[in-house]
């Protein structure tokens, strides 16, 4: 991090029971790396998610605000970009083409001809 003038926060604790947790990645991961960044002068960007916010009921989100908070008292250079899902299902979970078809076609059945 000693050369970078700026780092890209984009994380997440969400991996399953014992592995990590949102707070031990999301909290307190971005907490350390928010730390050395400010230590260092090196501009931090965020990418929690929209709905971070205090109160939410999962601790992912809970655990993002956390970041939000520490980065924001920081005293470093900061962004917040609240983005939404991107490729957290992946691949398998899109809809395949002919399930796409499928679903056109029933779309479009139901259509009057007249």
């Amino acid at each position: 991090m000693r050369r970078a003038t700026t780092i890209v926060l984009a994380v997440h604790g969400f991996a399953g029971p014992g592995i990590v947790s949102p707070e031990s990645v999301d909290r307190d991961g971005n907490a350390n790396l928010i730390d050395a960044a400010a230590e260092l002068g090196v501009d931090v960007i965020l990418t929690p998610v929209v709905a971070a916010t205090p109160e939410h009921p999962v601790e992912l989100f809970r655990a993002k605000h956390e970041a939000e908070r520490h980065l924001i008292a920081s005293g470093t250079r900061w962004t917040i970009v609240r983005a939404t899902a991107f490729l957290e299902f992946g691949p398998r979970s899109w809809p395949s083409r002919s399930c796409l078809a499928a679903a056109r076609t029933r779309s479009t059945s139901s259509r009057s001809t007249t």
